[in-house]
């Protein structure tokens, strides 16, 4: 009960309203099917110019050829219609000539007018023998008669015959046609109507109008039309066995045309339940077969697919080819020996080959791209997979799956450099600090006088540990910005003489200290090259105190500069003071030193701070050991091309 409380009352579900509207549109279907009949007579009968009496001669025409055939039969056998009753329940009136002469009337007291419309003439040529007996022998003789029976239809008689009927057919088809054409309109719209609430009604129970399930709608719809077949087959049987029955043939007609009427409403509203209630095609033997079908291919396919999936490359092309081989056979087989199908054949398997071939091709150019791609680090670019035989589309896929990963790592490591660049500066900041308050400090000390000159000694140990520990920071804190492009990079003109005479100039007392001789070589011409002085000026700084620091003491030292018509070159030679065990790979990454005991004073970032700034500016910083020679060589791209040296 409480369900239904919520629930709307609805008509839907009346068994009594679906009985009353499929009443309703039988009688409809009574009323539209003598419309449409009296409409299709007056087109069929052409009302427009052919007038009543002259369609009645037609069709009484066509239909008395029965009768006057009777007639003729029955005056032929003698048997004279028992005295002119054939016509006792017929509204015909018949006349027999023979020769021009009158053998046989059905009413005597009736002269019929051959001349009038409504009287139908028949002739017919009659043979027969008659047996004579003479001289004690019989002789038989042949003759011939043309006979002509009149028979002429009087309705007013009163009988209900076949006559009547199309009396009173051509009547309505004259009186009521036009009004018969809108009668058949507004049945069939009304018919079109009431078959869409019976839909709409049709599954539905209750005061509540449910949708329910029920047999009909359960059974194979085949079933239920093979029913209806075989109502209208019973029909059709019926109409053609009453055919002769004038009397009985019209209201047989009448109920065979309800009953299926009413067997198109129930089918019809019977589909509109399967409809509703969902599962149409499972309600169905064909549908079922379908399902079972597609379901049984579907299996199959399945089954060649991963048969087929399982097999390697090698194994794959083979089953190709023996399919290919089986093709040839068959148009072979379809050319039954004939030279010319044959070689149709050969040129339908040879272009398939070549058809394979070309696609083959094109998937494995596919293949190659997407190579080359993650080769080059584009890994943004991923292949794409559409169109690709399965092999070809899982070895895209693996690609596919390789660049991700790649980039993936990529992204983790640049992740990582970041917070590691985030590190080094926080932390660099931190010790900043206090760093500097410990190098003021011993700077003080030193200039303080003090009775104990150990303390002098100690604060100036500190001073100098101290800056070489601001140095590193400094060192590190820059090779981090240098390595995530995190500095900012102003490129110009710049003069490439005047910057090297400067640097060389800066670092000549430096060399003479540390017992080495700086030897600068700078051509004539101006060499112009586009950079940020100030951070070419670090590289040239980290380059040449990196010669300072490990050069063999009493050596030269070179540094010159040369251009060519894209490029100048700044090269910085000197002679290691140590053996150079290193690779110059390995000397570009940080905190590796060619000094393995580490003597000197160094945070090992020199060079890598170097390269970093050089690649920022759009250089290149490029190493070579030769024994013990260094040599450095920066290249960095001309501000004015072309030029001659």
């Amino acid at each position: 009960m409480e369900e239904n409380v919520n629930q709307k009352w609805s008509i839907k579900g009346s068994a009594l309203l679906k009985i009353v509207i499929t009443i309703f549109l039988l009688l409809i279907v009574l009323a539209g099917a003598y419309g449409a009949s009296v409409a299709i007579g007056s087109i069929v009968l052409d009302t427009r110019y052919n007038g009543k009496l002259t369609t009645l001669h037609e069709l009484y025409q066509s239909v008395g050829r029965r009768d006057a055939q009777m007639v003729l039969s029955r005056e032929y056998n003698g048997s004279k219609y028992d005295d002119g009753k054939v016509n006792d329940r017929s509204n015909f009136i018949y006349e027999m000539w023979v020769a021009d002469n009158l053998v046989a009337q059905s009413d005597p007291d009736v002269v019929i007018n051959h001349d009038d419309p409504l009287t139908i003439r028949y002739a017919d040529k009659v043979s027969y023998v008659e047996k004579i007996e003479g001289l004690g022998y019989y002789t038989y003789e042949t003759h011939d008669e043309n006979r002509v029976v009149y028979l002429y239809i009087d309705v007013s008689r009163g009988f209900l015959d076949r006559y009547s009927i199309i009396n009173t057919y051509v009547e309505h088809v004259y009186k009521y046609s036009y009004r018969a054409i809108a009668l058949a309109l507004v049945a069939l719209a009304l018919f079109a109507i009431l078959i869409v609430i019976l839909c709409s009604m049709a599954g539905r129970y209750g005061k509540y109008g449910e949708l329910k399930d029920n047999i009909l709608s359960k059974i194979w719809l085949e079933v239920i039309v093979a029913i209806n077949v075989l109502i209208v087959s019973i029909l059709v049987v019926g109409a053609e066995e009453l055919s002769s029955h004038t009397v009985i043939i019209v209201p047989y007609l009448v109920g065979a045309g309800l009953v299926l009427a009413l067997c198109v409403i129930l089918f019809v509203m019977n589909i509109a339940h399967r409809i509703k209630v969902g599962g149409f095609w499972r309600r169905t033997l064909t549908g079922l077969i379908c399902i079972w079908l597609c379901k049984g291919t579907a299996f199959a396919a399945r089954s060649v697919y991963h048969m087929i999936k399982k097999l390697n490359l090698m194994w794959r092309t083979a089953l190709a080819a023996i399919i290919l081989v089986i093709v040839f056979l068959f148009f072979a087989a379809m050319a039954d020996g004939d030279l010319e199908g044959t070689i149709i054949a050969s040129v339908i398997c040879g272009m398939l080959v070549l058809a394979f071939m070309f696609v083959s091709s094109y998937m494995l150019l596919k293949l190659e791209r997407g190579i080359d791609n993650l080769s080059e680090g584009r890994l943004s670019e991923p292949t794409n997979v559409k169109h690709l035989f399965p092999t070809f589309r899982r070895a895209a896929e693996k690609i596919n799956k390789a660049a991700e990963g790649m980039n993936k790592a990529v992204e983790e490591r640049i992740k990582s450099e970041r917070m590691r660049t985030e590190l080094i500066t926080n932390v660099s900041h931190d010790i900043k600090t206090p760093l500097t308050s410990i190098i003021n400090y011993s700077d003080l000390i030193c200039n303080e006088p003090v009775d104990n000159e150990k303390v002098t000694e100690y604060a100036t140990i500190l001073n100098r540990q101290g800056n070489r520990l601001k140095r590193l920071l400094e060192d590190l804190l820059e090779a981090s910005k240098a390595s995530t492009g995190n500095l900012e990079v102003v490129l110009g003109p710049c003069n490439l003489n005047v910057l090297v005479s400067q640097v060389a100039a800066e670092y000549e007392e430096k060399f003479r200290n540390a017992g080495l001789t700086l030897i600068t070589e700078v051509p004539k011409d101006e060499i112009t090259i586009m950079a940020d002085g100030r951070r070419l000026s670090r590289v040239l700084d980290n380059l040449l105190n990196n010669a300072c620091k490990y050069s063999l003491t009493g050596t030269r030292v070179y540094m010159s500069a040369e251009a060519n018509d894209a490029f100048g070159r700044i090269i910085i030679k000197n002679t290691s003071s140590a053996r150079l065990n290193v690779s110059p790979n390995e000397l570009m990454e940080r905190f590796v030193r060619g000094d393995e005991s580490r003597n000197t004073e160094g945070s090992g970032l020199g060079l890598s701070i170097a390269q970093s700034l050089t690649e920022l500016q759009g250089g290149k910083l490029a190493l070579a050991i030769d024994g013990d020679l260094f040599k450095a060589i920066v290249c960095m791209e001309r501000a004015e091309k072309n030029i001659d040296i």
